[in-house]
């Protein structure tokens, strides 16, 4: 290093360089410029090498594009220095004897004539030192693309300096003051900045990664679609700052200090964010996945399209927030408050929400396959086309609810009250509503084979077209039910209470209604072909048209039934009270009807034939006009029934069906 340079030589230096361009970029190496006096000093593009800045008067200096290679610039004046795409390093690569000059670790970054000045060079060796810029007052100075490779700038002055674009690579930057500074689209590595002061600096779309941030102050800063990697930002300060599609990754400690901050569409994960106790702002399309956020209060902020899966929400307050399309899935929510929550098309499988409120919220379109809703409230909510498979809803309250043209196949709703819940175009099949409380609620064109309604209560409840194959309606509650169209076939209604139902067309073929109350109820064109009946109560039904082919009737009460035009044929009414019923124009071939009742019934052109009625009591019955070919009644009770224009066996026809053919 060369003695300090005089005034004079200073002044000849400036000449030198104000002259004009010699060939190739000018070369400082190794000078000695300590206190000088180099403001607006013409630099552009020189390669500085070793040389001692120390407390030089750089201000307003002109170093677009210069090389600072291992120099010492400890307490010099930058400010307003323009800096744009300089190079700071104290990587030292030695080319002959007269010149060094820097190659930093990534060459592409280095403007064309830098790479030029380097052409046909001779590496002989490689030294990493820490340029000094410690003090430096670099206020207002222009960095803008600047790449700094292990700078020093401890305590340095940054206010207002413009770092748009610029690299730092292992720098020193603790306690430097950055106040207001444009860190832009910047890219900080392995740096650190414990105590440096950030206040009001703009970092957006910056990359920090691998810093000590420990007691920084980004106070009012504006960190838009910053990422943090890897730093450690325990004792920041963000108080003011705006957080705007920021990304925090794997930093320290697990829960940020944000506290005062505004966050918007934060980018966390693993992170616990409980201790701030609320989150407010737009995190629409952010990421929350697997943080801690229980018992926050959230109603302050928008979370569509954000991902939270797997995150903790326990007891979280979320009344009223907008969700829509959130990834919720595997979350906790159990406690939760989701009153008045958006969150129609929102991912929530395989979510526990056990206890969760959700009284007026709006799910049309969710995805619930495989969570857990025990015990959660759920009244008034909107929720058509919902997906609820295999969810859990058991003890759930869903009164008023609308899961129109949802999905509960395999769903368990054991206990759940649904009471004037709409529920057309469901699909529940196998689901489980042993004990529910559907008391009220409407169900058209939904479909729940094979679900298990044992012990439901459906009273008043208005079933149109639903599809009930193999069901088991056991011991159901029914009471002025509709069953219109529905499909009951297979169904398990033993002893259940269908009173004053509506089964117009119903299908109940196969359908077990042993010991079943139907009184007064309504079966016109109803299809109970192979049902079992026996002891079913059926007085005062109407069920004309209705088909009860083979069905099973043996000791059924139906007196003053609507039978007419019914279709009986092979059924079994051993001992069935038809006293009163109208059967005009019924089809009776074959009726297996032994001790059956048939006092005062109308059987007005009925067709008995082939009937099997022995000790029948047809007493005052109406049977004028019925068909009586070859009926089998030994013992039956004709008194004071009227046979007019009744016909008996025909001869001919008898012949006719005992041919048998000539054996061979």
């Amino acid at each position: 290093m060369t003695a300090g340079a005089s005034g004079k030589d200073v002044a000849a230096l400036l000449d030198r360089l104000r002259a004009g361009p010699a060939p190739g970029p000018p070369v400082l190496p190794e000078i000695d410029l300590a206190g000088a006096d180099l403001r607006g000093a013409p630099l552009e593009k020189v390669a500085l090498h070793r040389v001692r800045l120390a407390g030089a008067d750089l201000s307003g200096a002109r170093l677009a594009g210069a090389m600072i290679i291992s120099c010492d610039l400890h307490g010099a004046k930058l400010a307003g220095a323009d800096l744009a795409g300089a190079v700071f390093s104290s990587l030292d690569v030695a080319v002959d004897r007269d010149a060094v000059v820097e190659v930093p670790l990534d060459a592409a970054g280095l403007a064309r004539e830098q790479v030029d000045a380097l052409a046909g060079a001779g590496v002989r060796g490689l030294q990493r030192r820490l340029l000094d810029l410690g003090g430096a007052d670099l206020t207002g100075a222009g960095l803008q693309g600047a790449v700094l490779e292990g700078v020093d700038l401890a305590g340095a002055r940054l206010a207002g300096a413009d770092l748009t674009g610029a690299i730092l690579e292992r720098c020193t930057l603790v306690g430097a003051s950055l106040e207001g500074a444009r860190l832009d689209r910047a890219s900080v590595s392995d740096g650190k900045l414990a105590g440096a002061d950030l206040s009001g600096a703009h970092l957006a779309e910056a990359a920090l990664s691998g810093c000590d941030l420990s007691a920084a102050r980004l106070d009012r800063a504006t960190l838009r679609a910053v990422r943090i990697e890897r730093c450690d930002l325990g004792g920041a300060s963000f108080r003011g700052a705006h957080l705007d599609g920021a990304a925090l990754v794997e930093v320290t400690p697990a829960a940020p200090p944000l506290a005062g901050a505004r966050v918007d569409r934060l980018r966390l994960e693993g992170a616990s964010l409980s201790a701030l106790g609320a989150l407010a702002g737009d995190h629409g399309g952010g990421r929350l996945a697997r943080c801690d956020l229980r018992g926050m209060d959230l109603t302050g902020g928008s979370f569509a399209r954000a991902e939270l899966a797997g995150s903790d929400l326990a007891g979280a307050k979320l009344a009223g927030v907008d969700l829509t399309g959130a990834d919720l899935r595997g979350c906790e929510l159990g406690g939760a408050d989701l009153r008045r929550a958006r969150l129609a098309r929102a991912s929530l499988s395989a979510a526990k929400l056990s206890r969760a409120r959700l009284d007026g919220a709006i799910l049309d379109g969710a995805d619930l396959t495989g969570a857990v809703l025990a015990g959660a409230e759920l009244r008034g909510i909107s929720a058509e086309g919902v997906d609820l498979t295999r969810a859990d809803l058991t003890d759930a309250v869903l009164d008023r609810t609308s899961l129109t043209d949802g999905t509960l196949t395999g769903a368990k709703l054991s206990r759940a009250s649904l009471q004037g819940a709409e529920l057309d175009g469901c699909e529940a099949s196998g689901a489980v509503l042993e004990g529910a409380i559907l008391a009220g609620a409407r169900l058209r064109t939904s479909r729940l084979a094979g679900a298990k309604l044992a012990g439901a209560d459906l009273r008043r409840a208005s079933l149109t077209a639903v599809d009930l194959t193999g069901a088991d309606l056991s011991k159901v509650k029914l009471e002025a039910n509709a069953f219109v169209r529905c499909r009951l076939a297979g169904a398990d209604l033993r002893g259940a209470d269908l009173s004053g139902a509506d089964l117009t067309d119903a299908d109940l073929s196969g359908a077990d209604l042993t010991g079943a109350r139907l009184l007064g109820a309504t079966l016109t064109r109803a299809d109970a072909s192979g049902a079992a009946l026996d002891r079913a109560v059926m007085g005062r039904a109407d069920a004309g048209a209705a088909n009860f082919s083979g069905s099973k009737l043996q000791r059924a009460d139906l007196r003053e039934a609507n039978l007419r035009r019914a279709y009986l044929e092979g059924a079994a009414l051993g001992g069935a009270n038809l006293t009163g019923a109208d059967l005009r124009e019924a089809i009776l071939v074959r009726v297996d009807a032994p001790r059956a009742l048939f006092c005062g019934a109308r059987l007005g052109y009925a067709d008995l034939s082939h009937a099997r009625l022995a000790d029948a009591d047809f007493a005052q019955a109406d049977v004028a006009g019925a068909n009586l070919h070859r009926i089998d009644d030994p013992g039956a009770l004709w008194a004071l029934a009227n046979r007019e224009q009744a016909r008996g066996t025909d001869p001919e026809l008898a012949a006719a069906e005992d041919w048998q053919p000539p054996s061979a």
